[in-house]
């Protein structure tokens, strides 16, 4: 027979046991949900200060167009609305990793929170490193790529029929307008979408790196153009069909990174389309259509020459300009893979994948 001392002993215990879950439950819940309001907050006054930023810096005031400030005041006024919507859902549905990963808003008001704190104690741990720098890239990177995502898309016309279509894709100015537009579509999505398996792993902290990726872009790259300027001829003729096959395979590469696209970041490996096939397929066909541009410019120089000394100092300096512009694509590569070799996955894509710009060659 069963004590039934022993049962009500048992009976309190198991009840102890029942209130003691449901009180961490409540607690978990709490902690959850102040977790879902903090970067909510956070993050929503970042959008505000960088709407702020994109409106009235210098640096952004020739760099982007009025449409796009009214693009980036939009998203920011849209999280500020939806994004507590948003940040329930993803910690509802992703409870492990929202709890797990870290808001790089939240890191920057914690940092702000410490220096007005500790004015002459100021250190800088490597977590807080990495929010800053990957906040740098977005304020500089989103705008960019998103700017220039809209001019393409302002460029393109859309065929009225199957002749309308038919005259478009003969006219190769037309399919450059496209391709540029499908190759900065992941960037701007990207940048605007940081989240879950394609969240932002680590950003490059070298000088070097920053260096050679920042001067291929506005206001930056005009500057270096100024010393190392290099002509090509206009999209008509034979060659311009080479170049678009050239560019079509760097658009691929782009389109193949899809939300992984980003500079001077890592969001996860990528070795799909032409990413199995050499390490750097963008750089290296972005280029080869450059040079394509730059013989077929030379050779019209040269087939209407009238004063020799001028037109060989110009063919001159322009294949030099050439040179560098490749060099520097080429030290932007050496520089990613210096920042991605931390990575064991990285290391074990380039053992199988072994050149880094023409299979077989190089």
């Amino acid at each position: 027979m069963s004590n039934p001392i022993l049962n009500d002993i048992s009976l309190k215990d198991s009840s102890k046991n029942l209130i003691g879950t449901s009180n961490e439950s409540v607690v978990l819940n709490r902690e959850l949900l102040k977790l879902i309001f903090i970067r909510w907050s956070t993050l929503s006054s970042t959008w505000f200060l960088g709407a702020c930023l994109w409106s009235v810096c210098p640096l952004f005031q020739d760099l982007i167009t009025a449409d796009t400030k009214n693009i980036l005041w939009n998203c920011s006024f849209v999280y500020c609305f939806l994004g507590l919507v948003w940040e329930a859902l993803f910690a509802s549905f992703f409870k492990e990793k929202y709890v797990q990963s870290k808001s790089n808003s939240v890191e920057f008001f914690k940092f702000i929170a410490s220096i007005l704190k500790n004015k002459h104690q100021i250190s800088i741990p490597e977590e807080l490193k990495f929010s800053l720098l990957f906040l740098v890239l977005r304020i500089f990177y989103l705008p960019l790529m998103l700017n220039t995502f809209v001019i393409h898309l302002t460029t393109i016309e859309l065929p009225n029929g199957y002749n309308s279509f038919l005259m478009q894709i003969s006219e190769p100015t037309k399919i450059l307008k496209l391709l540029y537009f499908f190759d900065v579509l992941p960037f701007a999505l990207a940048y605007l979408l940081n989240f879950g398996n394609f969240r932002t792993r680590s950003v490059d902290t070298t000088f070097v790196g920053w260096f050679f990726c920042l001067i291929c872009y506005p206001p930056f790259n005009e500057s270096i153009g100024q010393i190392f300027p290099f002509q090509h001829s206009d999209y008509t003729g034979w060659w311009a069909w080479i170049s678009l096959s050239l560019i079509s395979i760097y658009v691929w590469a782009s389109l193949a990174l899809g939300l992984r696209a980003g500079h001077l970041q890592y969001r996860g490996l990528c070795d799909s389309g032409p990413y199995s096939f050499v390490r750097h397929p963008a750089y290296a066909f972005k280029t080869m259509s450059w040079w394509v541009g730059t013989i077929a410019w030379t050779c019209l120089q040269i087939s209407s020459i009238t004063d020799f000394k001028n037109v060989a100092v110009l063919v001159g300096w322009n294949i030099v300009s050439a040179v560098v512009w490749t060099w520097i694509y080429h030290q932007r590569a050496l520089s990613e893979e210096r920042h991605l070799f931390r990575y064991t996955e990285y290391k074990e894509y380039c053992r199988r994948v072994k050149y880094r710009y023409i299979p077989f060659v190089i």
